[in-house]
């Protein structure tokens, strides 16, 4: 994409980090703003309302508290060498689970999403047994939460989801 934009910022910064896996997490960091960078530019973008925080929140003490607890769950995920932080990225492998699954599943994926490509979830999809399942694309949507997708997932939760429960109550 960067290279279609003629984005050569971008690109000479991709080429500076070179591909993961990386041994700190400031380097998933880059790479990973890189990916929203682009989601943006593909993807249609939550309200801004979605980030106004109520009265008793929006304060300096806890806005440094999201901001320090933001960073220390982004370093357990990612990882980091230097500090002997072991990733939690890369350990969860779905088809571990095996190709049959004994509950209902369904995914609700942004077409637009970089972060985890609808290539990779649409073959995880077509691999899995389920009595029940459903792949839902949301057009122009990415990875991060927008109208579209939670309206998806509302009416996932209505038409898959519900009458399940309800038969269950029978």
């Amino acid at each position: 994409m960067a290279e279609n934009a003629g984005d050569e910022d971008t690109i000479n910064q991709l080429k500076n980090l070179g591909p993961p896996p990386y041994a700190t997490a400031r380097e998933y960091g880059q790479f990973f703003r890189v990916i929203k960078k682009y989601e943006a530019l593909n993807s249609r973008a939550a309200p801004d309302s979605w980030q106004d925080w109520a009265a008793p929140y929006d304060n300096e003490t806890d806005r440094r508290n999201r901001y320090l607890g933001d960073d220390y769950s982004f370093i357990q995920f990612a990882g980091h060498e230097p500090l002997q932080i072991k990733p939690m990225l890369g350990k969860f492998n779905a088809l571990e689970f095996g190709p049959e699954i004994k509950v209902p599943l369904f995914i609700v994926q942004g077409e637009n999403d970089i972060m985890t490509s609808k290539q990779t979830t649409e073959k995880f999809f077509d691999t899995l047994g389920s009595s029940k399942k459903g792949y839902f694309p949301v057009p122009d949507a990415a990875h991060d939460f927008t109208v579209d997708v939670v309206n998806m997932q509302l009416a996932v939760l209505k038409k898959q989801i519900l009458p399940l429960i309800d038969d269950r109550r029978d």
